[in-house]
């Protein structure tokens, strides 16, 4: 079921890729939209039979399990997983290949529900070693995630409140050209601008949001920008990451759990390489060791 979860995933990436190609065809005058409708139409059958799928396994297993169905929180997954793929079933029913922009995307959401079955991958974790621990460690750390958030949003929405007061009053002044003053008003003009330019400064490229205020307002914001790249971009950042890290090696080394299974997986690579040893060693074959392959065994280098 997860391979059929992965498939469902690249048939969407698929449809969606086949779907922005049309249209920036369209865009470019290379085509007409023609092509699209039934491209739509061949996607929609795929997404059709994936969902009958889902709803025919969430279907049996309530049959199969009744009570002891719900008895696990990571089933609900599963049936609010059902509910979607039976009302996109419903709707496309209902409506036909239906093209209109309503119908296509209350479709793909109902589609994006159904790979929330891939969370159910975290049930899974006790086989898998690498992910279960890398799930402990986020579990471990959920605290200080929280309020490292805060204190990152803090510092970004006094910096952002700081820049749009400068910014706003820049724009406000008619004696600037317009073209500046647009160019200002798209990264700083309103508080939700301005603070997603900061958080662009912080994590992405810095460069442009910095450049704006620096050639059109003043070159005095090159000494602020500097600082807070200095002071919040690299120095609160690096001992976020270093606590963060902390938090993972301390986890890693006090789960009891984890460390059982690696001395499992030792034992079973120490009886393996012995094995093999005393395998090449039995040169008759007949699963016993002589005294002529012994001293052989003693004398390899091998042992």
């Amino acid at each position: 079921m997860s391979c059929l979860v992965l498939a469902n995933t690249v048939w969407m990436a698929a449809q969606l890729q086949a779907e922005g190609s049309i249209l920036g065809s369209y865009l470019r005058g290379d085509t007409d939209l023609s092509s699209l409708s039934t491209t739509r139409s061949v996607f929609v059958i795929g997404e059709q039979c994936f969902a009958a799928i889902f709803v025919f396994e969430v279907w049996l297993r309530v049959i199969v399990l009744r009570g002891a169905f719900f008895m696990v929180w990571l089933n609900y997954i599963d049936f609010f997983v059902g509910i979607s793929c039976m009302a996109e079933l419903i709707m496309v029913i209902k409506d036909g290949h239906d093209n209109s922009l309503d119908s296509l995307f209350l479709l793909r959401l109902l589609r994006v529900g159904k790979l929330a079955r891939g969370l159910k991958l975290v049930g899974l974790t006790s086989n898998l070693a690498p992910l279960q621990l890398l799930v402990k460690c986020l579990l471990s750390s959920r605290a200080m995630l929280f309020w490292t958030f805060c204190l990152l949003a803090l510092l970004q929405s006094v910096a952002g409140i700081v820049l749009n007061m400068f910014a706003l009053q820049y724009i406000q002044e008619t004696t600037h050209d317009s073209s500046k003053r647009e160019a200002v008003f798209l990264y700083f003009g309103t508080y939700t601008h301005s603070l997603l330019s900061m958080f662009e400064i912080m994590f992405a490229n810095w460069g442009p949001p910095c450049r704006v205020l620096v050639e059109h307002v003043s070159e005095w914001f090159s000494v602020f920008f500097l600082l807070y790249r200095c002071v919040f971009g690299f120095a609160l950042l690096n001992v976020v990451n270093s606590v963060f890290v902390q938090q993972t090696m301390k986890t890693a080394s006090s789960d009891e759990e984890l460390a059982f299974k690696q001395k499992e997986k030792d034992k079973l690579l120490y009886n393996r390489k012995v094995r093999k040893l005393f395998q090449n060693i039995d040169v008759s074959g007949d699963g016993a060791i002589n005294l002529e392959e012994f001293t052989k065994l003693v004398q390899s280098p091998k042992l």
